[in-house]
């Protein structure tokens, strides 16, 4: 997508390149200097004269802006591009568990790391499970792993939140997607479009403690409303905000554990290797990943006696490849060549193609896909991480929770006490995710005490309390 880069600063006086020529005679040197004269002219015309305030509704730091760059990123879904990657490897003859957590580390003799102890966190069978290697590559929660083999061992990791709001698209009044590389407090804050909507973040908060459901600080959803507000062509209001969802960057620590600024945290990955074999990784993004990968497993193969192989990866085309072009505004956009797939599913059991919610394209086929195809187990990784409706319309994600709660259950053979009780789970979670009014906030009570308060309300009341609008349990 097309990233437009505004700041209310003054540009320095770039000067335009200056070719590399040979002048061999009068009219060379004539004609070069008329030429450059003319760039240098044509240069400060567009360099220095100051853009017209707009007419329309902009916030004055908008109509302020002194200076436009315009340049070309990539964008994807994390949690798509995850899912993808573990069908790549099921595809090339790997095996993939989720909801199996490791419990403690196996070691022979000799001390030497041998496999871990796992239980499945679905219906508590444990296993023992050999490795020649083990790898801790478990993001913010890796030194919890450490710890299980070096119970003093030092931190590795410094987690540091960020936190994001959506937004309706015509907030950004169009499909550029907008950066303000500079804000009150020194930080950059983006405006994308992803997914029909608009993401409108980051923060850069240091924490001491990793949860598995980080919640975004009050402090973070006023500031990210702000600063955007200045520059977009309407400015949101918490009323606007879609959805509220915050996650933990797994940066590495710094040498001075006393260290505020997460400027100061490498974003560069780091690989440990203990006495006893375990290999750690830490640090790193996204932007990385394959190349971090790589470093890992090349240091795995020495570690296990494993037979050296020329990586492969660089080139490998991922699971779902394919040139076929999709419309971006129908999800099944994001399933590549799965989604002829899902087509013929839909042809074969017609009612499959029912949609969810007015105003999505998301259909009660990516449910039946998600939990034959991609290990979805209940409404939270449907909602969450298969089809994003949690990140991109936590009311509309409440809304349908029954509905998925149904598929899931017919899919999975559960019965109506399953299906009850993971509405009542995901609603619980959903609420993490809107957006409410602080104006009734009482002394010493946080925003879980608040909602579930004015939830009590509305149930007494039997009406609409302020923003509060998801389901009662």
């Amino acid at each position: 997508y097309r990233v437009i880069c505004v700041s209310t600063h003054h540009f320095a006086l770039l000067y335009p390149p200056i070719p590399c020529l040979h002048i061999t005679t009068l009219l060379d040197s004539c004609i070069f200097f008329f030429f450059f004269f003319v760039s240098c002219v044509f240069f400060f015309f567009l360099i220095l004269r100051r853009p017209p305030r707009s007419t329309q509704s902009r916030s004055s730091a908008a109509s302020d802006v002194y200076k436009r760059q315009v340049y070309h990123d990539g964008q994807f879904d994390d949690s798509r591009m995850a899912i993808t990657l573990a069908l790549t490897a099921i595809d090339k003859g790997g095996v993939c568990l989720n909801y199996m957590k490791v419990n403690c580390l196996l070691k022979d003799s000799a001390g030497k790391i041998n496999g871990v102890h796992a239980v499945d966190t679905l219906d508590g069978k444990e296993y023992q499970i050999k490795s020649k290697v083990v790898v801790n590559a478990t993001g913010v929660f890796v030194d919890d792993v450490m710890k299980m083999d070096e119970c003093d061992t030092r931190r590795k990791v410094r987690p540091s939140q960020g936190v994001h709001l959506v937004v309706d698209s015509k907030f950004l009044g169009g499909r550029s997607a907008l950066m303000i590389p500079k804000t009150k407090d020194g930080r950059v804050l983006f405006g994308v479009p992803w997914h029909g909507k608009v993401v409108l973040g980051t923060t850069d908060t240091p924490l001491n403690e990793a949860s598995l459901e980080p919640r975004a600080l009050e402090e973070e959803v006023d500031f990210i409303l702000d600063q955007a507000g200045q520059y977009l062509d309407r400015k949101p209001t918490r009323a606007d905000v879609l959805s509220i969802f915050a996650g933990l960057r797994p940066l590495a620590a710094p040498t001075h554990a006393d260290s505020k600024k997460t400027k100061e945290i490498s974003r560069n990955h780091k690989i440990y290797r203990s006495k006893s074999g375990l290999l750690t990784i830490t640090g790193g993004k996204w932007t990385t990943y394959r190349a971090m990968a790589e470093d890992v497993i090349n240091q795995a193969i020495v570690i296990g006696g494993l037979s050296p192989a020329e990586c492969v990866t660089k080139n490998l085309r991922v699971h779902g490849y394919t040139k076929e072009q999709f419309d971006e505004n129908d999800w099944n956009y994001v399933y590549g060549s799965d989604a002829s797939k899902i087509q013929k599913m839909i042809e074969k059991e017609p009612s499959f193609a029912e949609k969810l919610y007015e105003g999505y394209t998301f259909t009660a086929a990516h449910v039946v896909w998600a939990a034959r195809e991609e290990f979805a187990q209940n409404i939270e990784d449907v909602l969450a991480r298969r089809v994003r409706m949690l990140f991109l319309d936590a009311r509309a994600a409440l809304k349908i929770a029954p509905k998925v709660a149904s598929v899931l259950a017919a899919e999975l053979g559960k019965d109506k006490t399953w299906e009850q009780a993971q509405i009542a789970d995901f609603n619980r979670l959903a609420r993490g995710y809107i957006s409410v009014s602080y104006t009734h906030l009482r002394a010493h009570e946080t925003r879980h005490d608040l909602v579930c308060r004015l939830l009590l309300e509305k149930k007494k009341k039997k009406k609409k309390i302020d923003m509060v609008t998801f389901r009662a349990t």
